[in-house]
């Protein structure tokens, strides 16, 4: 029973981060596409 336990959280903690991110993404998607270049960014392409 304690193993059964142990593999669910396991598999549990990790896909639980995996439906965060998913969220974040979908939250922040709209911003990200209206500004792909920054104008005001430093030039990272040195």
């Amino acid at each position: 029973m304690v193993r059964i336990g142990l593999y669910s959280i396991l598999y549990t903690v990790p896909a639980t981060f995996v439906i965060g991110i998913y969220f974040y993404e979908l939250r922040y998607r709209a911003t990200w596409e209206e500004n792909p270049f920054c104008d005001d960014c430093p030039n990272l392409l040195r």
